[in-house]
């Protein structure tokens, strides 16, 4: 990392209150970071979640010299990220000569000369700076990406085609393949399923924890008895 800016001004007009020690670059909740070392983290050796996948971990350019421009603050009335701190920041990057701009942050898609991802981004990308936006977490309801002003890369959420299995044994010896990776407990209560199942009698040892995913649940909901489940991690 070769700079950081912050940018609150229009968050200030708008009743926001910063302290002393918030009032910086500084993250505080770890976005900022994790979406920086999505697009630039280094390469990162022998990396692992709890023991499964291992490998090494990189940053979509790893080489690259990164600077972080913070326009995202408390809540105030539900808002965080307002069009002047944005623009701010996009004027700033425009003249530090950066040659990527990766965005993570968006609204409800509004007419272009109202929404200032797309006016700064449309400065920008004059300049010859490519401007990376999400799409936003919402959906998979029509209609409900964000930052889609023509001149944007707008880059939505994917799936890998692996998955990271375990087995989990029931009381009356029934045994599961499901998907694991979290180190936490896990309630899982699902109705309508088909089983009786009283207490958990094992978890295989690649697994601290269990993840339920949907496809689980369906596979059990093909019966019509009433199943409550308690995952507890020993």
């Amino acid at each position: 990392m070769i700079g950081a800016r912050h940018f609150n001004q229009g968050y200030l007009a708008f009743g926001g209150k910063i302290n002393a020690s918030m009032n910086s670059a500084r993250d505080y909740d770890g976005h900022g970071s994790h979406t920086l070392s999505t697009a630039g983290g280094s390469f990162v050796p022998d990396a692992s979640i709890f023991g499964i996948a291992n490998g090494t971990a990189k940053g979509g350019s790893p080489r690259a010299r990164v600077a972080a421009y913070k326009v995202c603050w408390p809540p105030v009335n539900g808002s965080e990220c307002f069009d002047a701190d944005i623009i701010a920041a996009f004027d700033m990057a425009i003249h530090d000569g950066v040659d990527v701009l990766s965005v993570s942050l968006g609204g409800e898609p509004t007419q272009y000369f109202n929404d200032g991802m797309a006016i700064g981004s449309f400065h920008a990308i004059q300049r010859g700076i490519v401007v990376v936006c999400s799409a936003g977490n919402s959906g998979p309801t029509p209609s409900t990406v964000t930052n889609v002003a023509p001149w944007l890369i707008t880059v939505g959420a994917s799936t890998v085609d692996r998955e990271f299995q375990t087995f989990v044994e029931l009381g009356n010896g029934k045994r599961l393949k499901v998907c694991s990776m979290s180190v936490c407990f896990i309630f899982c209560w699902v109705y309508k399923c088909g089983l009786s199942l009283p207490h958990l009698k094992s978890v295989s040892p690649l697994a601290q924890a269990l993840v339920w995913y949907v496809r689980i649940c369906v596979d059990l909901l093909k019966a019509r008895s009433t199943l409550r489940l308690v995952v507890v991690v020993v």
